[in-house]
């Protein structure tokens, strides 16, 4: 019998005795065969792709790594040295001049301070009128004082308030003091003679008087010993411009005791740089072995063995990276003669380093080989870098795209097995349901004609009765 759910039906065998549904698995079964061939595939072509994926990360580790070898300042970064740091220390940015230099720091930069007579109390009141203060060459609005804010704290506020380059507080002597434990205290914003004070303030006789608590003070140091060293001053106790690129930070005043401050060329970010590029360039290396590799004892190989596109990538790189190259006026023309080489499995490293310490000490050599505009070792990976790593025509981009169309044409090719298996089933239980109906029917009628028949009087009857 056959019965039907939704628009599939479904066969119990009753009429021809076989198991139906079996059959049709098994049918079916052979007809989507291939699916599995194809989700195959895709899983190979899913590694295949996460596979140029991992190389196209590293291939742009490696351009980023070319780039810090392109930079002009690398190669002239420079490091100082204090004879005293507790009386100065120093930088000092990119820049061709080296040597040693004598500094002695004769006085130290001091902000201005001033301070009024003393009074009994901080809210007493002084007087009205306006406060006008001028800091260096700057010239502010005059503050005006009133019966609202005519004492010490009020005084303090309305300056603070108004910000004329000076911060203003009160300075508590304590109780025996007496009735001039609290003043006016003014401090210049500004160090330096620059910053000097002149304050007025207009309030009565009881208007307070500033004098000097420190002085105004330009920081001052000396170039050099004896009657030609050079005296240089400064608002701030750092100093810019005495030395050329080198900024000098004040700690401490030692008069007339020399300092020796020494210029050298700084080799660790050069260093640091070539080793960030070998690095790079040994993961990339990495990958290219493990995807290219093949092991004869267990016949296995990596995901894009063979895979002339990455053999071609691989030994481009190479090239870019090792090869000699004609750099007119350097004296450094490849990596080994640098003292880096390469090993067997393709990875490079610093194996004479005699020879690497030699070029470090020759950074305009160095800046060649590496950034010549025609022939430098980062300029020419820089510019194949951006080639293989195009996102429109760069050949890791157009492996992508490869894979990702065979990824989508495996899709389509699953759903229409999948459809074809759909009618194909369709059909077939279309088949089985007329031929359980026509089986069924003549079971019926065989059945009906069995009755007939059996109803029939035998020969032996007819004969008695005829008797």
């Amino acid at each position: 019998m056959a019965s039907s759910t939704g628009s599939v039906f479904q066969f119990s065998g009753l009429g021809s005795g076989f198991s139906t549904d079996s059959i049709l698995e098994k049918m079916l079964d052979i007809e989507k065969a291939p699916i599995a061939k194809f989700q195959a595939r895709q899983a190979t072509v899913t590694q295949e792709q996460s596979a140029w994926r991992s190389i196209n990360t590293r291939v742009l580790g490696l351009g980023t790594a070319a780039d810090k070898l392109k930079s002009d300042t690398l190669y002239s970064t420079r490091q100082v040295f204090s004879g005293n740091t507790e009386v100065l220390t120093a930088s000092a940015s990119a820049g061709n001049v080296l040597g040693n230099y004598t500094v002695s720091v004769e006085a130290l930069a001091q902000n201005h301070q001033q301070v009024s007579q003393g009074y009994a109390a901080q809210d007493a009141a002084i007087g009205t009128g306006t406060v006008t203060i001028k800091v260096g060459s700057a010239s502010f609005n005059p503050i005006t004082i009133d019966s609202t804010n005519n004492s010490l704290t009020g005084i303090r506020d309305a300056i603070n308030k108004a910000n004329p380059g000076v911060t203003a507080s009160i300075v508590d002597a304590g109780e025996s003091a007496g009735s001039s434990r609290y003043r006016l205290s003014l401090n210049s914003n500004t160090s330096g003679m620059a910053g000097q004070i002149d304050a007025t303030f207009a309030l009565g006789v009881t208007s307070p008087t500033m004098t000097d608590m420190t002085a105004a003070q330009d920081a001052h140091i000396k170039l050099g010993t004896g009657s030609n060293a050079i005296d240089v001053y400064s608002s701030t106790n750092t100093v810019t411009g005495a030395l050329d690129g080198v900024t000098l930070t004040l700690n401490s005043a030692k008069p007339g005791t020399a300092i020796n401050v020494r210029l050298s060329q700084n080799t660790a970010p050069v260093r640091e740089a070539v080793q960030g590029f070998l690095d790079q360039y040994n993961g990339l290396s990495d990958i290219f072995n493990a995807n290219n590799a093949y092991d004869k004892s267990t016949q296995t190989s990596g995901v894009l063995f063979g895979n002339s596109a990455l053999q071609n990538l691989q030994g481009d790189l190479f090239s870019k990276v090792t090869s000699s190259r004609n750099i007119p006026g350097a004296s450094l023309n490849s990596l080994s003669s640098m003292g880096i080489s390469l090993d067997d499995k393709g990875k490079l490293s610093v194996t004479d380093n005699a020879a690497f310490e030699k070029a470090l000490a020759k950074p305009e050599d160095l800046k060649k080989l590496f950034t010549d505009k025609d022939n430098g070792i980062a300029t020419n990976l820089r510019s194949y870098v951006d080639q293989q790593t195009s996102v429109v025509s760069g050949a890791i981009t157009l492996e992508d795209k490869r894979l990702t169309a065979q990824y989508d044409d495996l899709t389509a090719s699953i759903e229409r097995t999948q459809a074809k298996a759909t009618r194909t089933e369709q059909r077939l239980r279309e088949i089985f349901l007329n031929l359980e109906t026509a089986l069924s029917t003549i079971k019926s009628q065989s059945a009906a004609l069995s009755a007939q028949l059996g109803s029939l009087p035998t020969s032996s009857s007819s004969s008695s009765a005829k008797k």
